[in-house]
């Protein structure tokens, strides 16, 4: 087995994409970092790497700048063998996200105290999307919108204790506005709630995060927003559509239930501690 560091994200795509395609429900967030990381190029001490055993690639990561590692879909002792690999070589991590099996062969083996940052399930679009019984419509965020979206997104990083990105908040939400991957949700002229919308590779897209303000929830709009944007996501193609939730807080569950996802899988979210390997920082709906 051998540990390669793809030096572009191209790289990682050649060597690695055919892996992707074969289970793209469970690879959404590599894939996802990928084609972040193709459309800006690695910063920040980002890394893709591939596992390979003889000519196949079997499995592969990214390692964000929160110094979170996502896992693909990979048999367990390859998982195990990237563990032993990143810890021979004293590669701090503070966290890794992936399938609840795989994440257990990795910290067997990576041997660092962790805790449950984030249990996420995984959920798949099943048919056209439910709006629900909420009045209103529909609109794209614009960078009018840029005051009311920054507090959404300050309150919703804050309400589900996300993991700090070392890229400014404002150039992050701009970056969804200008790609026109932010859904507002209007009601008698004012915005209620918001769900963003990703359209990725391999014909797919994913949903979040979501958020609408405590005082208007219980009324529908998180489940309009939602399915808004699960229609814009497959306005120009079919899209396979896909989000993760939190396995804790049941209100997202039954809202996105609503709107016609239904679970597939279960990933988690560990965090290290004490950062492995030297202090590092510390990274993934409502």
């Amino acid at each position: 087995m051998n540990i390669v560091v793809q030096p572009t994200a191209a790289a990682f795509w050649q060597s690695a994409g055919d892996l992707l395609a074969q289970d793209v429900a469970h690879n959404t967030l590599v894939i996802g970092a990928q084609a972040h990381m193709a459309a800006r190029g690695l910063h920040d001490g980002e890394q893709l790497f591939t596992i390979e055993d003889g000519e196949r690639t079997i499995g592969c990561a990214t390692l964000m700048t929160t110094r979170t590692v996502f896992l693909s879909v990979m048999p367990e002792v390859a998982a195990g063998g990237f563990a032993a690999w990143l810890r021979e070589r004293g590669i701090a991590l503070a966290g890794v996200v992936g399938r609840r099996d795989l994440l257990h062969a990795f910290t067997e083996v990576f041997d660092r105290n962790y805790t449950v940052h984030d249990d996420l399930l995984l959920y798949r679009l099943i048919g056209e999307p439910e709006f629900g019984p909420a009045r209103g419509a529909p609109q794209l965020a614009t960078e009018n919108d840029l005051p009311t979206l920054l507090t959404w997104f300050h309150a919703f990083e804050r309400e589900t204790e996300r993991i700090p990105s070392p890229e400014p908040l404002e150039a992050r939400v701009m970056r969804l506005v200008d790609a026109g991957e932010l859904m507002l949700w209007y009601h008698e002229g004012a915005v209620v709630s918001m769900a963003t919308c990703r359209t990725l590779p391999l014909e797919c897209a994913r949903i979040g995060p979501v958020y609408t303000p405590p005082h208007l929830r219980g009324r529908g709009f998180a489940q309009a927003a939602t399915a808004a944007a699960c229609s814009h996501a497959q306005r120009e193609r079919r899209r396979t559509v896909f989000l993760f939730a939190d396995a804790q807080f049941a209100p997202s569950n039954r809202c996105y239930q609503r709107v016609g996802f239904a679970r597939i899988g279960e990933h988690a979210h560990l965090l290290f501690p004490d950062g492995n390997v030297g202090a590092v920082p510390r990274d993934a709906p409502r």
